[in-house]
């Protein structure tokens, strides 16, 4: 069998989970020869946005209704889909409760210019496909997220 086929994607969050894997040093070469990375936007340039994908590791949350597009066209690509970090297993700090009304607190971080983002109440991936391993952390864990890429790698799945 050939390498398997990768996505990286990230949703609403703040990246920090896509820069973990980037900050794995003198393992990324390792991980960039043992798989075929075919999606990462935030790190490369040609994705192949609709090849099937072995795997697909998922950060941030859905906030918008583009990330619930994007998250289930992912779901539909992938054979696994890996939620990678806190916002994308929990929801984040942006599913915390607020007792500000979301139009209102729109209106005061954007100011009048936010009358044109669509927002909805924010969610895990799970709430939306299905996910078949979790990675938690804010960020990730640099050796938890190597021991999952390897256990993947050898056809091993973790809840």
């Amino acid at each position: 069998m050939g390498k398997p086929s990768v996505g990286i994607c990230g949703l609403t969050g703040c990246a920090g989970d896509q820069l973990a894997l980037l900050n794995c040093e003198n393992e990324l070469l390792d991980i960039t020869g043992a798989v075929n990375i075919k999606f990462f936007p935030m790190a490369m340039t040609g994705n192949d946005e609709d090849s099937p994908l072995d795997i697909v590791f998922v950060e941030g949350s859905v906030v918008q209704p583009e990330d619930e597009q994007v998250l289930r066209k992912l779901r539909d690509r992938a054979g696994l889909l890996v939620a990678l970090g806190t916002c994308a297993v929990w929801g984040g700090v942006q599913a915390m409760k607020n007792e500000i009304p979301r139009e209102e607190l729109t209106r005061k971080v954007y100011g009048p210019q936010g009358e044109r983002f669509e927002t909805t109440a924010a969610a895990p991936l799970s709430h939306f496909v299905k996910v078949d391993m979790s990675i938690s952390g804010c960020p990730v864990e640099k050796e938890q997220l190597l021991q999952a890429v390897a256990a993947l790698l050898h056809g091993e799945e973790a809840a």
